[in-house]
């Protein structure tokens, strides 16, 4: 089965350009500096231990950034500490990625996968290859005028319509609202986003087709270094603290 790369993605296309000039993959996501590497780690929360209250390893990810601020290269590593995938992005003369490809610990090629972008350089079209069944499947994206993702379709191998996405923006044009569609066109579920003073998420909750909630994911920013950007966050779901996010962060000279 394709990956839903997109879904992955998401919450870093809000805006793909500013005034007809690209944006870099840390200023959609709000870092700020200039940053050559984000190791991110994630752990179980364990009141056993000291603070920060470190439990055992869920996965970390370690990301690679050009003085551009586009990201390089992302390596996963699962709970037992190894590595299992690393993708590699390329890009054109104007830094735009092209391209990416990934890879097992051992080297095998997994997925392929091509970007597409209008004149404004905003994402239109994501299709992903996987080399392991020889099948494709793409993401197709529509933005509006201030160059907001606001609808996703997303289609199977056979050219069927997988899922639709719908999404709405506050007066920042920070995302507020996700809406994830079946083929058939029925509700799957909405998610709402809060944000605090400093354009950090501070809650996603998700609801049924009845309204009723189905969960709330609620983050608590614990530690920032001298560029504002946060080191550590606790992530409570429905109130409950369930694990704890640690950034380590290297910048270029």
């Amino acid at each position: 089965m394709i990956k839903r790369y997109l879904f992955i993605l998401l919450p870093f296309l809000w805006a793909a350009c500013n005034n007809g000039v690209p944006v870099s993959d840390l200023q959609l996501e709000k870092w700020n500096g200039k940053i050559k590497s984000i190791t991110m780690s994630t752990y179980y929360y364990d009141s056993t231990k000291a603070a920060p209250y470190l439990g055992k390893l869920i996965n970390k990810s370690i990301r690679e950034f050009n003085i551009d601020g586009n990201e390089t290269s992302f390596t996963y590593i699962n709970e037992e500490d190894e590595i299992e995938t690393i993708r590699k992005n390329n890009f054109d003369k104007k830094n735009i990625k092209t391209e990416s490809k990934e890879s097992d610990e051992e080297g095998n090629l997994l997925y392929t996968t091509k970007y597409t972008y209008d004149k404004n350089f905003n994402l239109v079209e994501v299709s992903t290859t996987e080399h392991n069944t020889n099948t494709s499947a793409k993401q197709v994206n529509i933005f509006d005028k201030l160059n907001n993702l606001i609808g996703t379709t997303g289609y199977k191998a056979n050219n069927e319509v997988d899922f639709k996405a719908d999404y709405k923006y506050n007066e920042k044009n920070q995302l507020i609202e996700e809406k994830i569609f079946l083929a058939d066109g029925t509700m799957d579920y909405r998610a709402d986003n809060k944000y605090d003073d400093k354009g950090r998420i501070l809650s996603n909750t998700g609801f049924a087709n009845d309204s009723s909630q189905l969960w709330q994911i609620r983050y608590d920013y614990k530690v920032v270094d001298k560029e504002e950007n946060w080191l550590l966050r606790n992530v409570y779901r429905d109130s409950l603290l369930i694990k704890v996010e640690q950034v380590q962060i290297e910048y270029h000279p």
